[in-house]
């Protein structure tokens, strides 16, 4: 095999690997999208029935046996509502910014690419000499090198994903939600207020399944039950 079969297969083989990268971070980043998207959607749902419930207070009143938990619901009710709204801005501005700071870095980068091209091109010197000269001025270009630190961070940042610090918005806007749900039913249902240490162990518990996977390990707990009962009706027939 001659050195330039071996140079093709290595650079057909280098080729096929680029483009399965790239096809793969642009299907998980179109997922990744939709997620988020999902995410805001789901908040926007939390904020409009919270602003429903708040709507129909005035109906409620009628209703209402304990007015300190009805009280205590609206409150929670209208901080939920305004930190929804002030969180879906506060990620559009910064989205917004992080957008336009990419693309002014790239633009940059393109710019003074396509400058070292012209400027070889113009002197019309069209030698293997030039084109390695012109070449070796681009990859050496500051624009170039900041792409390589930032390549290096984003490799560091993959190795270290797992020590990342978590998000728990979504979770703080469940808990508040379930919270001031909570407080508004008991307001109608209740007669009398709970002892305190009973509304301490609710909230505590409403934190429990709200800030962990519990919820859904009972799901599947209860799913594990109903199939071990449709297996044990067919095994008797």
């Amino acid at each position: 095999m001659t050195p330039e079969q071996i140079y093709e297969k290595l650079t057909k083989k280098r080729q096929l690997l680029t483009d399965i990268r790239n096809d793969l971070n642009d299907n998980l980043g179109k997922h990744r999208i939709k997620l988020i998207s999902h995410r805001r959607e789901f908040f926007k749902t939390i904020a409009v029935i919270s602003i429903a419930v708040l709507g129909l207070s005035p109906v409620l009143i009628d209703k209402i046996n304990i007015i300190s938990y009805f009280i205590l619901s609206i409150f929670i009710y209208l901080v939920l509502i305004i930190l929804i709204l002030s969180f879906l801005r506060e990620q559009i501005d910064k989205e917004d910014t992080e957008i336009r700071n990419e693309q002014d870095k790239y633009n940059i980068i393109l710019e003074n690419s396509i400058k070292i091209l012209d400027k070889y091109i113009e002197t019309e010197n069209y030698t293997e000499e030039a084109l390695h000269k012109c070449f070796k001025e681009e990859k050496e270009a500051e624009s170039i090198k900041i792409i390589k630190k930032e390549n290096e961070e984003l490799s560091f940042q993959r190795k270290n994903r797992s020590l990342e610090r978590l998000e728990y918005t979504g979770e703080f806007f469940i808990f508040l939600f379930a919270s001031a749900t909570i407080f508004m039913l008991a307001s109608i249902i209740l007669s009398i207020e709970l002892n305190i240490f009973v509304v301490i162990c609710v909230l505590i518990l409403i934190f429990g399944v709200t800030f962990s996977d519990s919820c859904l390990k009972i799901i599947e707990l209860i799913s594990k039950f109903v199939f071990f009962l449709k297996k044990k009706r067919l095994k008797r027939k």
